[in-house]
């Protein structure tokens, strides 16, 4: 599929972004649904790691391209009238701040200018221009550290995913999609993905 993202950037756009939108989260007469809501996500991890030591995470609505390429995500001011701010959010794996609209939450008072929506969505804090940047490993330390860790597992083969992506048709045991889901934020959601591009590796002769 054309749409279907590199296996990394597609990942942290599914499994990070949620955990770093600001706001103050609903209210609930029931404590343990609330503390349900509330798991898996970074609202009680500030400065706290939260990701490797290698990786920082930043959000820059102003950027308008990126080597030759337009980005989409820029704007001047989010759909609040706040003035788009760049944002640190996790500094060498240590969370800093939040994505915040004008939806206060405890310790985060302002809008940073990513007040944003869809027709068929609520308004909430929403990334504009993503980076995630860190330490450049070269392709064969990484292949080699993905067969160690098969080899740590007792594992004769190994995937390694090249492209993921929202899937075209409903998960079924019996299609030849391969599917996995995840929870990232609202415990009560699970995020899916399809794997459209992968390698099954032996490990003994890589």
């Amino acid at each position: 599929s054309a749409w279907a993202c590199s296996a990394s950037a597609t990942f942290f756009a599914y499994a990070l972004t949620p955990n770093l939108s600001g706001g103050k989260p609903p209210v609930f007469e029931n404590s343990r649904r609330a503390q349900r809501y509330a798991s898996g996500d970074f609202f009680n991890r500030l400065d706290q790691k939260v990701m490797p030591d290698f990786l920082t995470v930043l959000d820059d609505p102003l950027q308008t391209r990126y080597m030759d390429r337009a980005l989409m995500g820029s704007y001047r001011y989010d759909q609040e009238g706040i003035a788009a701010q760049k944002v640190v959010l996790v500094e060498n794996g240590i969370l800093k701040n939040f994505l915040m609209s004008r939806t206060p939450m405890k310790g985060f008072n302002r809008s940073n200018g990513h007040g944003r929506g869809l027709p068929w969505r609520a308004l909430d804090a929403r990334p504009g221009c993503l980076y995630v940047t860190g330490k450049a490993t070269p392709f064969k330390e990484l292949w080699e550290k993905f067969l160690d860790i098969c080899r740590d597992e007792g594992l004769e083969e190994g995937y390694f995913i090249t492209a993921l992506g929202p899937p075209i048709q409903p998960p079924s045991s019996s299609g030849d999609m391969i599917i996995f889901s995840f929870s990232s934020g609202d415990s009560r959601e699970k995020n899916t993905l399809a794997v459209y591009g992968a390698y099954r590796v032996n490990v003994s002769s890589g």
